[in-house]
């Protein structure tokens, strides 16, 4: 009888040994977890800034909230957004919030969303003024509109502290590109304006959206995964009396690691063109790295639940809407070119290669496609990209005058509305 008890015990042991092995291969060679790091300077008197700024902030969603934009008159506007001048200055002095917040999230640990829900509604306010401008006629300030548009998504952008901060920032930008379209369709810019308009798009190019989307992934790994395991570790799994079983069931360092192995992977996934087979297969990464086929006991349970729990919706969340703006910000430029290219000649180009090098330095690439060029018709007068699933052709639905779902990936070369 002792024998089986200690055959039986071995036994235990022994596939608890395998499992162990089986499973560890997936947390093996962890990334340079240093990679993920971030500074941030910390005013003073950070204790006051950030009263400050959540006060600014509450006013400002108090007289965003109530307020149906589109009724309101253009006087109406001007005297809400003067009262409220003061708040505004506060809120939108982009590089002290991040700081701030950053300092917030690591004291605090919380993931703070009502700065980002009051940024997005001051967007649409500033939107809603600048449709005024153009409604007018006044071109030159709805150009500076499009300005304060890109700059404000430029600073955000360059040290967004979390990828939702960095879409939502983004949407700031795609608030320019519909306002540049909407001053080409007008017809009433002049050339200069039209110029100056190209300038202001041209300054926002992949290379400086995508090193913010790095530091946006760097912070977001810093701030916001970190953080959330430590109060996972606190709370729940706090070191205690049942201490191998706790120690089997979530083991921290392999956990950090996992965690991220897969930051690390979806960053260079992000800085790239959108690939949906890549991402596809990054999620299958995600569930077999997460996976517990035994449940409760298989090692680092814990840890795998909190890891898969915690990773956003990479593909369809952040990558998706990532292309979608570049297509809308490479489109818009070409939209502009175009115009500045028919003035002087009387005609639309041919070919996108014909707007290089005066317009523009080099034909835009379609985010969608691994570099190639934006799609072009010259007869139909419209750029459109092959889509997420790189199948569109630029055609309207079958039998039918609209574009349907695919009237995101198509942009008219005469700025008008897309159906």
């Amino acid at each position: 009888m002792k024998k089986k008890i200690v055959f039986a015990a071995l036994a235990v042991v022994a596939g608890i040994g395998v499992l162990c092995v089986g499973c560890s291969s997936i947390d093996a060679d962890p990334p340079d977890v240093s990679a993920f790091t971030t500074t941030s300077e910390i005013p003073a008197d950070e204790d006051n800034a950030w009263c400050g700024f959540i006060a600014a902030t509450n006013a400002v969603k108090r007289w965003v909230e109530p307020m149906d934009w589109k009724k309101l008159s253009p006087d109406e506007i001007d005297a809400v957004v003067a009262e409220n001048a003061e708040a505004i200055a506060i809120f939108q002095n982009a590089t002290h919030r991040t700081k701030w917040y950053d300092q917030t999230a690591r004291r605090e640990g919380g993931f703070c969303l009502f700065p980002v829900e009051a940024f997005a509604k001051m967007i649409r306010i500033y939107n809603a003024k600048a449709e005024r401008h153009i409604a007018r006629g006044e071109i030159g300030a709805t150009v500076d509109g499009v300005r304060d548009f890109l700059a404000l998504n430029r600073t955000i952008q360059s040290d967004a502290e979390s990828l939702v901060c960095w879409l939502v920032a983004d949407g700031a930008c795609s608030m320019a590109t519909h306002l540049a379209a909407q001053i080409v369709a007008s017809g009433k810019a002049s050339d200069d304006e039209l110029r100056l308009l190209l300038d202001l798009l041209s300054a926002s190019d992949s290379a400086t959206r995508r090193a913010g989307i790095r530091q946006a992934v760097n912070n977001e790994f810093t701030y916001w995964f970190t953080k959330a395991l430590r109060i996972f570790e606190a709370e729940v799994y706090s070191a205690g009396r049942h201490g191998i079983l706790r120690r089997y069931s979530y083991q921290s360092d392999r956990t950090r690691s996992l965690g991220a192995g897969l930051f690390a992977k979806a960053r260079e996934l992000l800085l790239h063109d959108y690939d949906k087979d890549a991402w596809e297969n990054f999620e299958k990464e995600i569930n077999a790295a997460t996976a517990s086929p035994l449940g409760k006991l298989t090692p680092n349970y814990g840890g795998r639940t909190m890891v898969s729990s915690i990773m956003p919706a990479w593909k369809d969340g952040f990558a998706l809407k990532v292309a979608r703006g570049e297509f809308e910000l490479f489109a818009t430029k070409v939209v502009v070119a175009a115009e500045l290219y028919r003035r002087k000649t009387g005609h639309r180009p041919e070919s996108l290669d014909a707007l290089v090098p005066e317009f523009l330095p080099s034909v835009p690439t379609d985010p969608f496609d691994h570099g190639a060029a934006l799609k072009y018709d010259a007869v139909r007068g419209i750029v459109w990209t092959v889509g997420a699933d790189r199948t569109f052709n630029g055609d309207k639905q079958p039998g039918k005058q609209s574009y349907g779902r695919n009237c995101k990936y198509v942009v008219n070369l005469d700025g008008s509305k897309v159906e």
